[in-house]
Formats: structure tokens, sequence, C-alpha cells
């Protein structure tokens, strides 16, 4: 277990691949699309739906009862089209990531090596390795999604077969009583995947990096990116653990402006709240909105930049440890 890891020139030298570098901080935007993804869903299965021994629902007036009933099938077509459409959102987002990561990974590779890498360079790295980061994650990831998968369509079922069945009625009770039951009984089942996600997580960063490194694919990568962890681990927790300290306080410091923006106008919606006045309330949040989203291109660019000097110190340790050692010195005569 190697620990003879300078990790202060590690970081220094990723900040200086990251500067010198700025057409990686536009691969950076792009993997940071990755951020978000991980496998899971919400919602549960199972849901017991309690028998109803009434005509009517005790709740419910019947106009708003009927209404429910009317709206209730375009509402489980439009969710349904709706989670299509995250779906397609998130394979893309993951293409491009993969895309922004490989082209990191690489760019950093030529960058220490050359002095210097272009967009071009690095964008030509992560389509290149595409089809292999992809086919990592999807044998990391895709138990995880199917899983997820499964649990969203088993509540998009169960919440269309309450409709079929008994319309707002049934409708009700599984709001009130079965989704609630449901997802105390998967509260288990949701940690241990995200316990299994995290360490699927970690054997994928690392397969990732072998896969582009070391110019390896599927199972290969994997076995590899594991030796290298197993044979590291203390150096390699190290580096995650300051990429991780460094990662707060970046997500802290970015958060300043849009703190000290946002709070005066929260004070004043209050007061406006306070007063009865309608036009402070919607002018203050509108300003508050308008701030946000003009803040949110610097918020991408950031993002990219912290992206690429994170990806530049893994690239950079993980050339460290799976370095051959030094040869030996000639022995003085």
């Amino acid at each position: 277990m190697n620990i003879s890891v300078d990790f202060g020139d590690i970081v220094t030298r990723a900040w200086q691949i990251t500067w010198r570098n700025r057409g990686l901080w536009i691969l950076g935007i792009l993997a940071s699309c990755l951020s978000g993804q991980g496998g899971g869903g919400s919602g549960g299965s199972n849901f017991n739906f309690p028998s109803s021994s009434s005509g009517s629902s005790p709740n419910l007036p019947p106009g708003f009862e009927r209404m429910i009933e009317q709206i209730a099938p375009i509402a489980v077509g439009l969710g349904i089209g709706l989670i299509c459409l995250i779906l397609l959102i998130n394979l893309i987002a993951i293409v491009l990531g993969f895309i922004g990561r490989g082209g990191l990974i690489g760019g950093a590779r030529l960058a220490e090596a050359n002095g210097q890498v272009s967009f071009a360079e690095g964008w030509s790295a992560g389509t290149r390795n595409l089809g292999r980061l992809f086919g990592l994650w999807l044998f990391t990831g895709l138990p995880f999604l199917i899983i997820g998968l499964i649990i969203a369509v088993v509540v998009v079922v169960l919440v269309f077969g309450a409709i079929a069945s008994g319309g707002a009625r049934e409708l009700e009770m599984l709001m009130a009583g079965g989704f609630l039951t449901g997802l105390l009984c998967f509260i288990p089942l949701i940690c241990i995947l995200g316990l299994a996600g995290f360490a699927a997580n970690i054997l994928n960063h690392m397969g990732t990096l072998a896969a582009v490194i070391e110019d390896r694919s599927g199972l290969d990568a994997l076995r590899r990116g594991w030796e290298v962890l197993r044979n590291n681990f203390l150096s390699l927790l190290i580096m995650g653990a300051i990429i991780v300290v460094l990662g707060w306080i970046f997500s802290f410091v970015v958060s300043l402006p849009l703190i000290i923006a946002v709070i005066p106008v929260l004070i004043g919606v209050a007061a406006g709240v306070a007063s009865e006045s309608e036009a402070a309330v919607g002018g203050g949040l509108i300003f508050a909105l308008l701030c946000c989203a003009a803040y949110v291109p610097i918020l991408w660019v950031l993002q990219g930049i912290f992206e690429t000097w994170a990806m530049s110190a893994w690239t950079l340790i993980y050339g460290k440890v799976t370095a051959p050692p030094p040869p030996p010195a000639p022995a003085s005569q």
C-alpha cells in the first residue's frame, strides 16, 4: 500500500493544467452532467389498497370526483410522456458527460506530457473513448437503472389501476395510505441500493481511468481499476478526501453570491407579506429569479473549472501510483 505521494504537488500540477488549458473547461462543463447521475428511483411497490365498503368517497364532493375521473387518464399519459422525456434528457446528458470525462482524462495526460493541449485534442480523446466508457457505465449502473425503471413503472401501473378500477375513491386511498406504506417498506432497500451504488460508482471511476489512460476495455478496465484501487487504497482515499473537501469549499464559495443576492430579497418579500403589498412580493420574487438566471451560466463555467481540476488530479495520481518503480541506482565502485 504505497503512500509515497506528494499530494500538494498533485494539487498544484492539476491546477496548472486547468489554468493553462482553458479549452478543457468546456469538457469540464460537459463532464459535470454526470454529477447527478446514479442508480435508483423514487416511489415503491407492493402497495396495499384498503378495501372500501362505502359507495362514495367521504372527503371529496361528487363534482370534484367526476373531474378527477375525467382528467386522470390524461394525467397518466402526460406522466408517462414526462418520464420518457426525462429519460431521454438523462441519456443525452450521460453521453455528453462521458465525452467530457474521457476528454478531461485524455487531455490531462497530453497536457502533462506536452505542456499544452487543445480543446480539439481533448474532444477527440473523449469521443474515441465514449463507447468503452458508456459500456462501463452500463455494466456497473444498468442494474440500478433497471431497478429504478421497475419502481417507476410499478408506481404508474398502480396509479392507473386505481383510477381504472375505482376512480377517485381508489386514487384517494392510494395517496392516503398505500404510498406511505410502500415508501416505509422500501426505505431499507433504498439504503442498500445507495451503498451498492456508491461502491459501483467508485469501481466505475477507477475503471474509467484505466480505460482511457491504459487503453483498456470492458471487464479488463474494471479488473485493472480494482487492482489499482486495492494496491493503492490509502493514497487514492487521501486524494479522494482532498477532492471532496475542496469540492465542499468550492460549493460554499460559489453559493455565496446567490445567498448575498437572495437574502435581502427574501427580507423584502417578508416585509411585503407583512404589509400586504402584492407589488413588493411579486417584484422581490421576480428580482430573485432574475439573479438566479443570470448566475446560472457563471455557475456552469465555475463547475467546469472545478471538474477539470478534479479529473486532472485523478489522472495525475493514477499515473503516479501506476508508474513503474525507478531502476535501482548503479552500485558505486
